[in-house]
C-alpha cells in the first residue's frame, strides 16, 4: 500500500496535548504571541542586555530566517556576527499535508519574534511549536541532536475522532486499543524501520503504513507512521534521536491509537487508521433521486 502521508498528518493535526514535561510554556495564552508547545530558555549572568551587539545580531538572524527557510523547503540553519557575539540559528517546518504550505509560513513568520519575547535576554533558546521548531544559541549546535531527556520533547495523544483512508463512511476509531502489547510491537517496528529510511533521506523524513490486527475488532486496520529529523543532522544523529524517542511510547502512549512525540531535533507520529468501506458509498445519481422525490 502506498504511504498515506495525507492521512497520517491529519492525525497529527487532530491530536490534543496531554503532557509538557519540564520548563515549557505551552498554555496557549490569549495574546498575539505565538506560544510554543515546549520551550527552554537560558538564564543567568551570561544573558544579553537590550541593545547589545548580541541582541542586534540575534535580531538580524531571526529577521532573515522566514524568507531563507521558505526558499529552502522549510529549513534553514546559519549564523550571524562574529565571536564573542556570533548567533547560531535554525528553523524547520514539520511536514504537513493539510493546509498546504500556509501553516509552515505562518509559523516561520511568527515563531522567531515570539520566542524572543518569551525568552527575553536569553542567549540560548529552543522552542517546539505545532508547525515548526526554532533554535538559537551563542554556541554552534549544528549536526548534533543534543539531549534526548524528557525535557527535550512534547507529547501529544489521540483523545477521540477517527480518520479514514477516503471519503467513504467508516466506523469510529476508539482513542485506545485493547491489545496494547500488539500495538506496541507494531508501532516500535514501524518507527524503527522508518528511522533507517529517514536517516538517509535528503529531507530526513519518511512515512509508511503497516497492517495492524491485534484482535478481531481491529481487523482491516492499518498503522500509519511518520518520522522527521532536523535536516542538518548526519544519519547517525538522526537515527539516535528517533531511536531514543521510539523507546518512550510504551510508557507515555501505552494504549493510545494515535500519538506524537515532537522534539527539538526530531519528531515521530503514528496513528491507527480505518480503510474506507466502499460498499457504503452511494452513487451520486441515487442521492440526487432521493433529494428530488416528491413529498408524500
Amino acid at each position: 500500500m502506498a504511504p498515506r502521508l495525507l492521512l497520517l498528518l491529519a492525525v497529527v493535526g487532530s491530536l490534543c496535548a496531554t503532557a509538557a514535561v519540564g520548563d515549557g510554556d505551552g498554555d496557549g495564552g490569549g495574546d498575539q504571541i505565538m506560544r510554543p508547545l515546549k520551550m527552554s530558555c537560558s538564564t543567568g549572568a551570561g544573558n544579553y542586555v537590550a541593545g547589545s551587539q548580541y541582541h542586534k545580531n540575534l535580531d538580524q538572524l531571526l529577521a532573515a530566517i522566514p524568507m531563507a527557510a521558505a526558499y529552502n523547503h522549510g529549513f534553514y540553519n546559519g549564523s550571524f556576527g562574529a565571536a564573542p557575539d556570533e548567533v547560531f540559528g535554525l528553523v524547520m517546518c514539520y511536514v504537513r499535508a493539510t493546509g498546504g504550505a500556509d501553516p509552515c509560513r505562518k509559523c516561520l513568520a511568527a515563531a522567531p519574534s515570539g520566542i524572543m519575547q518569551l525568552c527575553p535576554g536569553s542567549r540560548t533558546a529552543r522552542a517546539v511549536f505545532d508547525e515548526c521548531v526554532v533554535l538559537y544559541s551563542d554556541v554552534s549546535f549544528f549536526s548534533v541532536a543534543g539531549d534526548l531527556a524528557a525535557s527535550s520533547f512534547y507529547v501529544q495523544a489521540r483523545r477521540g475522532q477517527s480518520w479514514t483512508a477516503g471519503s467513504g463512511f467508516s466506523p469510529s476509531e476508539p482513542p485506545y486499543v485493547v491489545d496494547a502489547a500488539a500495538m506496541n510491537r507494531t508501532r516500535s517496528d514501524l518507527i524503527a524501520s522508518l528511522a533507517v529510511i529517514a536517516a538517509y533521506s535528503p529531507l530526513r523524513l519518511a512515512s509508511k503504513d503497516t497492517p495492524f490486527g491485534g484482535s478481531p475488532s481491529m481487523e482491516a486496520r492499518w498503522m500509519s507512521g511518520f518520522v522527521q529529523c532536523r535536516r542538518d543532522l548526519p544519519a547517525s544523529e538522526c537515527t539516535r534521536c528517533l531511536s531514543g524517542y521510539n523507546a518512550r511510547p510504551p510508557r507515555l502512549l501505552p494504549n493510545n491509537s494515535g500519538g506524537a512525540i515532537k522534539g527539538y531535533s526530531c519528531i515521530l507520529t503514528y496513528g491507527i487508521v480505518i480503510p474506507e468501506v466502499p460498499w457504503l458509498r452511494l452513487p451520486s445519481e441515487w442521492l440526487c433521486a432521493y433529494r428530488q422525490r416528491p413529498e408524500m
